[in-house]
């Protein structure tokens, strides 16, 4: 009240006041020290009062944990052949591969031309293979071999097994049928996995397998001796034998009584379109 009757006085009556009235409203050094004394305790309780208020306001982020996703060794090559280059990516690696930009035709010819030399010095090592070999059907491989083809052949492809010292196994779209192409029964050579899918492409499985887990896989697929011909006449087979084959294609219905015909022509019909599929490529 004094400060507003101080200030009437003075700016609209002559009254005079002393330089001792108005002290207390100058800016000396005892009052800004008044001041700022009072001040304090004002402005360190807003700060205290708006920080916990910023803190109890700030959303808590979880940061979700991510599952540590394996990295698949599965890779499918880009060229239309892909069974050939499958066995060029076992045998040489991605890097190797990943430098051929071009020509990739020139460099197949010169491997399978190098593969046919070998076979013409070496034909006795077809005979260690899975398969049964003739002199006539090797030449037909060299032939083969030698000749620009769109897809190598399976004939073809036990050769670069032979020439490679390493093991195929093939598993095929429905992932329950397979087939071998052994280079040789020596528990130490390398088996390498290709899968190939309903369009006839194949994908290679860079790591590699030994004997004893392609046998676990055999567990759980039927596993053709011969592709060309994957079923024995049916006296090679019991009645149980054709259960568990039927059962590892999925047809088997174990409230049905099969008669042996029956469950040998399930099979057949179940395997007969993949075989096709084979022959074709």
């Amino acid at each position: 009240m004094f400060s507003s009757r101080m200030l009437n006085n003075l700016f609209f009556n002559n009254t005079d006041l002393t330089l001792e009235e108005i002290q207390q409203f100058m800016l000396t050094k005892n009052n800004c020290q008044t001041v700022l004394e009072n001040l304090t305790p004002i402005i360190e309780s807003t700060i205290e009062t708006n920080s916990i208020n910023i803190l109890n306001n700030i959303p808590i982020i979880k940061t979700p944990i991510l599952e540590k996703k394996e990295k698949s060794t599965s890779f499918l090559p880009r060229q239309q052949d892909t069974l050939f280059w499958c066995i060029f990516i076992i045998v040489n690696g991605f890097n190797e591969y990943n430098e051929i930009q071009r020509n990739y035709g020139v460099v197949e010819l010169e491997i399978k031309k190098k593969i046919a030399d070998y076979l013409k010095d070496n034909s006795s090592n077809m005979k260690q293979t899975n398969y049964k070999i003739t002199k006539i059907k090797i030449q037909e491989i060299m032939s083969e071999l030698l000749t620009s083809q769109k897809m190598t052949s399976y004939e073809c492809l036990l050769a670069m097994c032979v020439f490679y010292k390493i093991n195929i196994a093939i598993i095929f779209s429905n992932d329950k049928i397979m087939t071998e192409f052994i280079s040789s029964n020596d528990e130490e050579t390398p088996f390498y996995i290709l899968n190939k899918d309903s369009y006839g492409k194949y994908k290679v499985d860079t790591v590699k397998k030994t004997w004893k887990e392609i046998q676990e896989m055999k567990q759980t697929r039927v596993c053709l001796d011969n592709y060309l011909k994957p079923m024995k006449s049916i006296s090679n087979y019991t009645i149980p034998n054709l259960e568990e084959l039927a059962t590892k294609l999925g047809v088997f219905d174990i409230t049905n009584k099969y008669k042996k015909q029956e469950l040998y022509e399930l099979i057949n019909n179940t395997i007969n379109p993949v075989i096709t599929n084979i022959v074709r490529t």
